[in-house]
């Protein structure tokens, strides 16, 4: 994430707030600030966002950088829209409900595949 964060941001300060105490007064003077999300949507992160809005002036826009290269603003919009993908991942809905689907299906290709001579 660093290399990546050097890439897009050459003149960027990059801080690793586990790493640096005191990164509270950072954010406190930036008018920009960016997370890097390692994964697509940045889960585990609703609480360091939480944290950083406490600190970041009004006036200091959030960005996102994640791991797939895309860039987008953090908005009240984005989220919303984050938080409902973040529920819908760690709840494993999509998976359950599909479960059934590959059980029922699974059966009726492997027959189909032993019926054509493949194995």
């Amino acid at each position: 994430m660093h290399t990546l964060f050097r890439q897009r941001f050459p003149e960027g300060q990059f801080i690793p707030i586990q790493k640096q105490p005191g990164w509270e007064k950072h954010v406190g003077r930036s008018t920009q600030l960016v997370l890097l999300y390692p994964d697509a949507i940045g889960q585990k992160f609703a609480s360091l966002e939480r944290q950083i809005d406490r600190y970041r002036p009004p006036d200091c826009t959030l960005w996102v950088l994640n791991g797939r290269g895309r860039w987008f603003r953090l908005d009240g919009t984005t989220r919303r829209s984050l938080w409902w993908r973040r529920r819908l991942e760690r709840s494993m809905l999509l998976e359950v409900c599909l479960l059934p689907v590959f059980l029922l299906v699974t059966p009726l290709l492997l027959g189909y595949d032993h019926l054509r001579g493949r194995r």
